[in-house]
C-alpha cells in the first residue's frame, strides 16, 4: 500500500484531533503549528487510519511518535486489512471481455476492490454456485466447476436482460 491515496486530505482539525490523541499518551503539547505540520505530513492517509496507528503504536512502545511512524503503521494496517480478506470474486461483466479489454477491465476492478478493502470495507462475496451440484461433483471437476458456474451465471444474465 506505498503511495498514498490523494482521495483523503487530512484537515487541520483531524490533524490536531490525531495530536490530541497522541498528547494523551506521551505528555506532548500539540500547538497550531503542530497540527499544520502533522497535516501536511499524514496527507493522503485516512484519519481512521492514522488513530488506529497511534493507538497501535502505543501498545506496544514507548518511542517518542513522528508522522512517518503513523504512515508507516497506516501502510501495514491496510495491508493487514487485505491480506485477511477472502477473495472477492471478479464481477460476471468482466467474464465477456477479452484481451486488453479485459485487462483493463480487471485492472481497473482490482485496485477498486483493493482500495475498499484496505479502507475497511468487508466486501460481500457474490453467490459461488451458479450450478446446483454435488460435492464429489464439483471436486472432481476442479477449475471446470468455476467455468460451469461462470457460464451458467452469464446465461442467467442474459435470461434476465
Amino acid at each position: 500500500m506505498g503511495a498514498p491515496d490523494w482521495r483523503w486530505i487530512v484537515k487541520r482539525s483531524e490533524a490536531a484531533a490525531l495530536l490530541t490523541l497522541v498528547a494523551s499518551f506521551d505528555n506532548r503539547k500539540p500547538d497550531e503549528a503542530a497540527a499544520m505540520a502533522w497535516a501536511d505530513a499524514l496527507d493522503g492517509l485516512r484519519p481512521q487510519d492514522c488513530a488506529e496507528a497511534i493507538r497501535q503504536h502505543f501498545r506496544e512502545s514507548r518511542e517518542w511518535l513522528m508522522p512517518v511512524d503513523v504512515r508507516r503503521r497506516v501502510g501495514k494496517i491496510r495491508a493487514e486489512r487485505v491480506a485477511r480478506h477472502v477473495p472477492v470474486t471478479p464481477p460476471v461483466e468482466l467474464d465477456v471481455l477479452e484481451g486488453e479489454a479485459f485487462d483493463r477491465a480487471y485492472l481497473a476492478w482490482h485496485r477498486g476492490i483493493t482500495q475498499r478493502i484496505a479502507d475497511g470495507e468487508v466486501i460481500e462475496q457474490r453467490e459461488p454456485l451458479a450450478i446446483s451440484m454435488p460435492d464429489y461433483a464439483r471436486k472432481a471437476l476442479g477449475p471446470l466447476a468455476v467455468v460451469l458456474d461462470k457460464a451458467a451465471l452469464v446465461a442467467e444474465n442474459q435470461e434476465e436482460a
